[in-house]
């Protein structure tokens, strides 16, 4: 243990504060954008599905 840690426990703090940056906000874009693509595609295959049943 360091004298870094020991003043870090004393004031709280639990390490480097987490940062978004931008390759995570497009990772994070990329992974709502493709859920949401996903579910409307299977909702569209299951009324389409409805249909011609």
């Amino acid at each position: 243990m360091t004298a870094d840690d020991r003043e870090a426990a004393e004031n709280g703090a639990a390490g480097a504060p987490a940062t978004a940056d931008g390759t995570m906000k497009a990772v994070a874009a990329a992974g709502i954008g493709t859920g949401t693509f996903l579910l409307l595609g299977l909702g569209a295959w299951t009324l389409l599905a409805r249909r011609r049943a």
